[in-house]
């Protein structure tokens, strides 16, 4: 996403995705072609380059690189996420503090960039708090990704999980505010929802829509 120059009034973006093979797979560490490798739908990568520049993400880092060094090193170039090469090849890094780049233009973050603000935990707290004030204490706010590239969550694992946080609800007497994410699986969120967990646990989400967590952080007491 970036600014034309010379563009009057609010900035102009435009987006630019790495096609998926092979230069996706090879970037950061293949450094040409990139701009003749987007996937579709993307504009153009061209002059006049962009006096800001945001890639987020290691597929991101090759046609990054490139706008660098077609601009004349002009182009400011803030990357999101680790790189996985030296953070000295860019303006600014950064990343949440489980990653591991690290120097002086590393900025460091507590966790992953969000778009969740005051107002709208006050929002969804007054959306969900009929559903949620019922829940004893302490509560905790659990949220469950599921399969991707490097692990794939099966439905032993789903039914581990549900044991286990049943047990936190039997030792604790925990009010638990459970939520999957489209990556969780039908199946393993039919296991999440196992009955025996009725009346402890307020479960939103499906396989397929984007659930709300919000309002978990606002009423938890902790979380997992």
């Amino acid at each position: 996403m970036h600014r034309r120059r010379g563009d009057p009034g609010f900035p102009a973006c435009y987006q630019a995705h790495p096609a998926e093979v092979p230069l996706a797979q090879l970037s950061p560490w293949l450094r040409w072609g990139h701009q003749y490798a987007l996937a579709p739908g993307s504009d153009p990568v061209e002059s006049p380059y962009p006096d800001i520049l945001l890639a987020s993400g290691r597929k991101s880092v090759g046609i990054a690189l490139y706008v660098k060094k077609a601009s004349g090193g002009k182009t400011f170039l803030a990357q999101l996420q680790d790189p996985r090469i030296d953070p000295k090849h860019f303006d600014l890094v950064v990343v949440p503090q489980h990653d591991p780049a690290r120097g002086d233009n590393v900025l460091v973050t507590t966790g992953a960039l969000h778009r969740i603000t005051p107002e709208k935990l006050d929002a969804e707290k007054k959306k969900f708090g009929a559903r949620l004030d019922s829940l004893p204490h302490p509560r905790v706010a659990v949220l469950i990704g599921g399969s991707s590239r490097a692990h794939k969550m099966t439905a032993g694992g789903a039914t581990l999980l549900s044991r286990q946080l049943l047990a936190l609800t039997e030792k604790c007497g925990a009010g638990l505010m459970v939520t999957a994410s489209r990556r969780t699986g039908e199946e393993n969120i039919r296991i999440l929802r196992k009955p025996s967990m009725d009346g402890e646990t307020f479960f939103s989400g499906t396989a397929r829509a984007t659930t709300p967590t919000s309002p978990f952080w606002e009423r938890r007491t902790t979380s997992s």
